[in-house]
């Protein structure tokens, strides 16, 4: 009597499970950070542009047929000076004790030099939808070091600043991640591999100090938001190794937060970044 087979697709899919995953190193990538802060108090904004080394990491695993497992890292390697610049309209009333305010001619109100380092972690967990489609999900681990120096104040003097103060501010978050990815699984005995992934991560957890606040500590994460979208395209160099471009665009948002008479500013930031990859599966 002849038994029932599955279906050939699902057939394929078992038999392909242990060459699918890959492990790869991003071995030459920039990563440009925009960053721009705005106050609630005051009209006044500030903007800062760096361009990172970056170091790109990870591996994706096969668990099961329909469900992937994927761990990836970008961290900012040599951090590069950059200048951040503080702005208002002109006419902007700034309040000065015991003295008439001051109002600005200018839209320069201060500028220093900033240097930022940055890095993520995920950790997603990938199910099938159809064919090479995956809806994913997990955590995401950021860390970011925001340092501030070489503090000059605007024509008008509308700001205090010290000249030779190092100011710097670091945070630490966990986010949960959602997202929708394209995913051709396998790099071992195939001619091109492609993947790619957009997703929304929003913060359940936010730890950020200040060096000019000792002790003070802010949390909010009502509001804040990263969308970000991913790609990879390859091709063979050999028949478990690979050769290709990587890219990632992701725009950031975290909401004002206070503590007492301190404010932490809301903030945007930009991320691009691009680089030559290698993967492989040995």
């Amino acid at each position: 009597m002849a038994a029932d087979l599955p279906p050939s697709d699902a057939r394929d899919t078992r038999a392909a499970m242990p060459e699918s995953g890959y492990s790869y190193f991003v071995g030459v990538a920039v990563q440009r950070l925009s960053y721009e802060e705005y106050a609630s108090t005051l009209p006044v904004r500030s903007k800062a542009v760096v361009n990172n080394p970056l170091l790109v990491s990870g591996a994706l695993y096969a668990l099961a047929p329909d469900v992937l497992f994927s761990l990836d890292n970008e961290t900012s390697f040599a951090p590069v000076s950059g200048r951040e610049t503080w702005t208002a309209p002109v006419g902007t009333r700034f309040p000065v004790t015991g003295q008439p305010d001051i109002v600005t001619t200018v839209p320069v109100v201060q500028t220093n030099g900033v240097r930022i380092s940055d890095s993520t972690t995920r950790l997603l967990g990938q199910i099938r939808l159809r064919g090479p489609w995956f809806v994913s999900t997990g955590p995401a681990f950021h860390s970011q070091s925001f340092r501030r120096y070489s503090f000059a104040a605007g024509v008008d003097q509308a700001v205090d600043v010290a000249t030779g103060e190092t100011i710097e501010e670091t945070s630490a978050e966990l986010l949960w991640h959602l997202g929708l990815g394209y995913e051709s699984e396998r790099v071992r005995g195939t001619p091109v591999h492609l993947a790619g992934r957009v997703g929304v991560a929003v913060p359940v957890w936010r730890k950020v100090e200040n060096t000019a606040h000792p002790g003070v500590i802010f949390g909010n994460t009502r509001g804040g938001y990263d969308l970000g979208i991913e790609g990879r395209a390859s091709i063979a160099v050999f028949d478990h190794v690979h050769l290709g471009l990587w890219g990632r665009l992701q725009t950031s948002a975290r909401p004002v937060d206070q503590q007492g008479k301190l404010e932490l500013p809301r903030t945007r930031q930009g991320n691009r970044s691009i680089g030559v990859e290698f993967l492989w599966k040995l």
